[in-house]
């Protein structure tokens, strides 16, 4: 199939070129109100992914997820209930049709004491036409690096081409050793035009090489990063892939964070991926 008549994820979806970027906003102002149902009707009923994952200490993470509606009226209530949102503004902002990522930093009230705290998040939003799918996030630890010398940023740089590298290749083995011992993922993808829908969590490297294995168990035949962010926490990377599998092809879209350990390794994979069969 040549190229000019191929199926495409950009060409499969509903959306226009501000749909990821304009579902996150009205997300974000619906988050200020601290209203579980003005909220929740910012939240798309295509899909629900909610990956909120912490470090309260080096080597140690927490992952809370949410899958479908219910549980994120629950997580919402449960934010709700803990604290109340006063301000938050984006830095770092990277859109596509599908999806916006943005570098937060938010001060919130605590119910419980009183006290105004501040966090410094990525959030990556997914979106479909009626709202966001899901919240994927990393907050940045407290032992994260102040900042990156120039050396630090080359290496980080050739850490992502090598990891790139071997995910086009199939190589998990020199995959896995661009990731920290203690490693945390979710990892979700979706077919645009048709039914198949995976969702991988991995609490290990053997859970993880399992994930990757079954997410490309496939030949990669075509394979482009389109996008790169890097901060003292973690890069943001998009990419666009064609994969043969030996009943279908499928053309992919991902994004994805990937959160910096204390040893400037990737914890892991925090993503979400849209599909199309070829």
């Amino acid at each position: 199939m040549s190229i000019s008549a191929r199926r495409s994820v950009q060409s499969a979806l509903p959306h226009d070129r501000m749909t990821g970027r304009r579902t996150a906003r009205e997300h974000g102002v619906s988050e200020r109100s601290n209203d579980v149902a003005v909220i929740k009707s910012t939240i798309s009923a295509w899909d629900q992914h909610f990956a909120i994952m912490t470090s309260p200490a080096a080597g140690q993470y927490e992952l809370q997820l949410a899958y479908d509606l219910d549980e994120v009226e629950q997580f919402y209530v449960e934010r709700v209930n803990a604290w109340s949102l006063i301000t938050s503004y984006g830095e770092n902002d990277v859109y596509s049709r599908w999806y916006k990522v943005t570098d937060t930093r938010g001060e919130m009230t605590m119910h419980e004491t009183g006290r105004v705290e501040r966090n410094h998040v990525a959030v990556l939003f997914p979106a479909w036409t009626d709202g966001i799918i899901g919240e994927v996030t990393w907050t940045e630890p407290a032992w994260a690096a102040d900042r990156l010398t120039k050396d630090v940023r080359i290496a980080l740089s050739r850490q992502l081409d090598q990891f790139d590298a071997s995910w086009q290749s199939g190589d998990l083995d020199a995959r896995l050793e661009l990731v920290e011992d203690d490693t945390c993922s979710a990892i979700r993808i979706v077919e645009v035009n048709g039914t198949r829908r995976s969702r991988m969590v991995a609490r290990n490297k053997a859970e993880l090489r399992a994930a990757w294995a079954a997410g490309g168990a496939g030949r990669t035949v075509e394979f482009e990063r389109l996008t790169r962010l890097t901060t003292t926490s973690y890069i943001f990377a998009s990419y666009r892939m064609v994969i043969e599998f030996e009943d279908r092809a499928v053309e992919r879209e991902t994004a994805a964070i990937l959160p910096l350990g204390p040893n400037r390794r990737f914890v892991g994979e925090l993503s979400y991926s849209m599909e199309v069969k070829l």
